[in-house]
């Protein structure tokens, strides 16, 4: 997705970027994992305001929030 957002078109992933951190169970919260490649892995820390319009990164006040619903609690539960 990073890559398609940045038009380099279709690669293949590599690696996930977490959209909202890794703290605690969002580290295993599949709704905020974003595929993507060891290059463009940085890119949404790197470019913050433009990946914020792309939702490759939390918005402000969401950086390491996991969202109080039923997967949370699952996770947490796991």
């Amino acid at each position: 997705m990073v890559a398609l957002a940045l038009n380099q078109g279709a690669i293949k992933a590599t690696c996930i970027h977490h959209a909202r951190g890794r703290l605690g169970t969002l580290k295993f919260d599949e709704r905020f994992w974003i595929p993507t490649t060891m290059q463009n892995s940085l890119w949404p820390h790197t470019h913050i305001s433009a990946a914020r319009r792309l939702n490759l990164i939390a918005q402000t006040g969401e950086w390491h929030v996991a969202p109080d619903d039923d997967e949370t609690k699952r996770i947490r539960d796991w």
